[in-house]
């Protein structure tokens, strides 16, 4: 399977995204997934930040979820992200699998 990414990006002006920092991940049962960094040392701009979700994708992928971003001094955002976005997620998933595309 192609490495499958979480990028965001804040506007100018969006509080900055901590690095190298993990993206904490809440399903709606309350269990925790943690996404590495993949911009230790630097991001292309202070308001990008991108993990890796690949050995991630089939467990968390199954409900709505929480996004804890990481910002400056150990404090996060936490973004609530509903069900249909998270299936459609789960749909590039899984045609990334069965037909090789990358993403």
């Amino acid at each position: 399977m192609p490495p499958l990414y979480l990028r965001i990006i804040g506007l100018p002006g969006a509080p900055e995204v901590a690095h190298p920092m993990q993206l904490k991940i809440t399903t709606n049962t309350g269990k925790i997934f943690i996404a590495a960094d993949i911009f230790p040392e630097e991001a292309p701009a202070p308001t990008v930040g991108q993990y890796n979700l690949q050995d991630l994708a089939a467990d968390m992928l199954t409900s709505e979820v929480l996004l804890g971003i990481p910002l400056a001094g150990s404090r996060y955002i936490n973004l609530e992200i509903p069900q249909f976005v998270v299936r459609e997620w789960q749909n590039v998933v899984n045609q990334t699998k069965s037909s090789n595309l990358h993403i």
